[in-house]
């Protein structure tokens, strides 16, 4: 039920100067993800963009979905990778960590990690 779950954004980066947020809204709707909204970021000097950009999902299940199985997906017809994370935020309480796991075989993707992780530390 999506009248219950708040909205949930994921960061998208490595992205070129042409993809605007109509173009991201369009690249995730072809990948059967709806956006809700696309917040680009542009640099406080020169006002271009940045290089990333906030999307936003109707729930968390969504982009959960999304992350798990677009990130560091080749890009429809080309042979750049999506990349993408939760977003994260410095508000509220909740103490948030990261971990670099190096090495692993080409096999062992995001989601792969998560389900191990999530055995070990129920938060995730």
């Amino acid at each position: 039920d999506t009248m219950t779950q708040p909205a949930a954004s994921l960061w998208m980066g490595d992205l070129e100067a042409h993809m605007d947020e109509d173009y991201l809204v369009r690249l995730f709707d072809g990948l059967g993800y709806r956006v809700l909204s696309v917040r680009l970021i542009k640099d406080k000097s020169t006002g271009r963009p940045a290089g990333y950009c906030f999307l936003e999902f109707e729930d968390t299940r969504t982009a959960h979905t999304a992350l798990m199985n677009l990130n560091l997906k080749a890009w429809p017809n080309t042979k750049k990778l999506l990349k993408l994370n939760w977003a994260s935020t410095n508000s509220g309480n909740k103490q948030e960590h990261s971990v670099y796991v190096g090495k692993l075989d080409n096999s062992v993707n995001d989601h792969k990690l998560y389900k191990y992780f999530a055995g070990y530390f129920p938060s995730c």
